[in-house]
């Protein structure tokens, strides 16, 4: 599973920016789940993983809940900090956790202001996102 420039903004209190609840097909999982890109927003936490046997690939995506609690459930493990999460799991190496700094969410507009931690700091995916702006790809759906 590709996973390439999504915004995910759990508006609604109690949810997961990412949930990885199980695998594909039946409990044996995906091959792998490949994640860039991405910005992962939780009111709960920015990434819920039940299914730490997946394989996953992630790095450059911007993993935020405005440290509402713990940035990330490992399984039982609760991670609080981006750090926490690298140096347990190796994942987003190139990662941030920062407010994306959205439009105006709550009226729908998910692109990104000006001075947004997100802007410039993703990884060029060939066919993907060659026309970006700026010094490097956005994290997100939209190109500021």
């Amino acid at each position: 599973m590709y996973l390439f420039h999504n915004t995910c903004d759990a508006g609604y209190s109690g949810n997961n920016g990412l949930y990885i609840k199980s695998g594909g097909s039946g409990d044996e999982g995906w091959d792998l789940i490949y994640s860039r890109n991405n910005i992962f927003s939780g009111t709960d936490y920015a990434l819920n993983n039940y299914h730490t046997s997946q394989l996953l690939d992630m790095d450059f995506d911007n993993l935020w809940n405005n440290s509402i609690k713990e940035l990330v459930r490992w399984d039982s493990l609760r991670l609080a900090t981006l750090d926490d999460y690298q140096s347990h799991t190796g994942q987003e190496v190139n990662g941030i956790s920062s407010d994306p700094g959205f439009g105006n969410p709550d009226k729908g507009d998910y692109s990104l202001i000006s001075g947004s931690s997100s802007i410039d700091r993703g990884e060029v995916v060939t066919g993907i996102n060659n026309d970006y702006n700026g010094s490097a790809p956005d994290l997100g759906a939209f190109e500021h």
